[in-house]
């Protein structure tokens, strides 16, 4: 499982784990994509402070966020750890309008082509944040 971990900028440390962990479901059989993420409620660049965290399938070289009406909205590239561990890893803090609810409503994994191989939808049954399996 994934258990992400960050300072949070007010001074609090959060962890976090995939949801499927807290609500003892059976663990997904292959992780493809998975993101968390949420708005920090910090004040930033006529906005507030957002983050996402993840990962996504080794096939992939980048993931992109989109908003909820399909506009691109961050593309990040991922950190590749080492034949170790069989996914690469991305996080991002960035800045979104004081407005927004979610800093991104669906996640795609695209590969070197810059083909989706992989997009989850935040929200997404069984689990709440966004899993593609």
């Amino acid at each position: 499982c994934q258990v992400g971990g960050y300072p949070h900028p007010g001074g609090s440390v959060n962890a976090m784990a995939e949801r499927w962990i807290h609500e003892e479901l059976p663990p997904p059989s292959r992780k493809r994509l998975a993101a968390t993420g949420g708005n920090l409620d910090i004040p930033a660049d006529r906005g507030t402070l957002a983050y996402v965290q993840g990962y996504a399938t080794r096939q992939g070289a980048r993931v992109r966020l989109l908003a909820k009406d399909g506009s691109p909205r961050l593309e990040l590239g991922l950190v590749d750890p080492g034949d170790r561990y069989p996914v690469k890893f991305f996080i991002a803090l960035f800045t979104v309008p004081t407005s927004s609810d979610f800093p991104f409503a669906t996640v795609e994994a695209l590969d070197q082509g810059g083909r989706t191989i992989a997009r989850c939808t935040a929200g997404a049954p069984p689990v709440g944040d966004c899993r593609d399996v």
